[in-house]
């Protein structure tokens, strides 16, 4: 995966506003990512990645230092095909949860749920910049992303890879509050994270 950062004052001012867009709306303590997070978040997300087509092109990395876990794969910019709004707690996750992480959000993206918004959302010079508004994503979105993710992960590494979607779906109903942000667009319910099981395991 090859990132970029800071190369100019529009790319930092649309990473910022892409973080506060995502829904990392507590602390901000943005830094740049260190290499060991950015192999972690390489290995994680190319396997899925090279599913749709989007491992050889260039992703723009915005890591917030908080205690929070949040992670938000948001749609592209001028020359850059993918962004990552995470934060370092996220990044520090079993790669085979933040896998499934990334997973779930590439999922909302290729669905086409981050350009489901109401025509006022967001400020005019925001939508044509191609920014996209924070919202809660409805119960039928988060299943659909659920079963693409489960898809992608089985196809990358088995039904024991796929065990990550529900095992961190299961560790954000655990942490609670960690997950706040997170869960304030992805709400989560307590029967998902065996819903998520069932995907990976062939049941429904």
């Amino acid at each position: 995966m090859t990132h970029r950062r800071g190369r100019r004052p529009r790319l930092a001012a649309w990473l910022l506003a892409a973080m506060a867009l995502a829904g990392c709306g507590g602390e901000y303590r943005i830094r740049p990512i260190q290499l060991e997070e950015s192999a972690a978040l390489t290995v994680a997300a190319d396997p899925l990645l090279q599913q749709v087509g989007l491992a050889r092109c260039t992703k723009a990395v915005t890591l917030n230092d908080v205690p929070a876990r949040q992670l938000e794969v948001l749609p592209p910019f001028d020359d850059f095909c993918l962004g990552f709004a995470v934060s370092s707690a996220a990044i520090a996750l079993p790669p085979a949860e933040l896998r499934a992480l990334i997973a779930h959000g590439l999922a909302h993206l290729e669905l086409g749920h981050a350009t489901r918004l109401a025509a006022s959302s967001g400020t005019s010079r925001s939508r044509a910049r191609g920014y996209t508004q924070a919202r809660t994503h409805p119960d039928d979105e988060e299943a659909a992303a659920d079963r693409r993710a489960a898809e992608w992960l089985r196809a990358a590494g088995g039904s024991a890879a796929c065990a990550g979607l529900a095992d961190v779906l299961a560790r954000a109903a655990a942490e609670g509050e960690r997950w706040s942000d997170w869960t304030a667009q992805h709400p989560l319910t307590s029967a998902r994270a065996n819903a998520a099981r069932g995907l990976c395991t062939g049941r429904r």
